[in-house]
């Protein structure tokens, strides 16, 4: 008897050692190609200043480091239809909206899965501003819904049908025109936002070939055929953007 679960344990450890070794990566980073332009701070209006709490907010649309030309929050999506599901996030994607602005600029959440929002701007009791989500689908997929977002209430959570197909869905605040953030509906594994290094990488990526979608919202997309071999990793090395005109 123990010899028979020593041989499942180790079928099993071997089975897990070969599923990894399939699996390749993808890595790159997305950069500014050119001068990118000056992207200034959104000034708030003069009524708002109170309820917001400040007189300008940064401007996220566009951030791009000086020295490397690195391009913060661009979203990088494997095109790929995995034959198994995500596994259960350990927590849910949360916006928060604080001084006007949405907190953080991109989230990733996998298709089904709630998104919380929240408005931090304010408590009971207390005036604050008073928000709204808004959400559009890039591709038009998913269920939009309009929210007014009182200052101080509770969290308010979205999802099965308003984030239930991949997509990247645009959240707007109606009240404040310049507050624009990002739900990534996409299974996670298969998915990145760049940070301030403008660096991303996918790892344990099935063999094959797929397309590598790469978005900025100023800046457009591009669409990348790549082929993923097993063990081994895919260098995209620098992916250029430039802003639309």
């Amino acid at each position: 008897m123990k010899a028979h679960y020593v041989s499942v344990l180790v079928l099993s450890i071997c089975a897990l050692a070969l599923h990894a070794e399939d699996g390749g990566s993808i890595k790159g980073s997305v950069v500014y190609d050119g001068v990118p332009p000056e992207m200034k701070p959104f000034p708030v209006a003069a009524g708002e200043v109170a309820a917001c709490k400040c007189a300008q907010v940064d401007n996220d649309t566009l951030i791009v480091d000086p020295t490397t030309k690195a391009i913060k929050w661009s979203i990088i999506r494997l095109m790929i239809e995995p034959k198994d599901a995500p596994p259960k996030a350990a927590k849910l994607a949360q916006l928060d909206q604080k001084g006007c602005h949405f907190e953080p600029h991109v989230v990733v959440s996998a298709p089904g899965e709630d998104v919380e929002f929240l408005n931090g701007d304010g408590s009971p009791g207390n005036m604050g501003a008073i928000h709204n989500i808004h959400s559009m689908g890039y591709d038009f997929v998913n269920k939009e819904f309009n929210q007014a977002h009182q200052p101080g209430a509770s969290k308010i959570m979205k999802g099965s049908v308003y984030f239930k197909d991949p997509e990247i869905v645009q959240i707007n605040c109606n009240m404040h025109g310049w507050m624009k953030s990002f739900v990534v509906v996409h299974d996670p594994r298969y998915c990145a936002v760049t940070g301030a290094n403008g660096k991303f990488e996918i790892k344990n990526v099935p063999p094959g070939k797929y397309k590598l979608n790469v978005m900025q919202e100023k800046c457009g997309e591009k669409v990348l055929d790549i082929e993923v071999k097993a063990g081994a990793a895919t260098d995209m090395g620098e992916v250029k953007m430039k802003k639309s005109k």
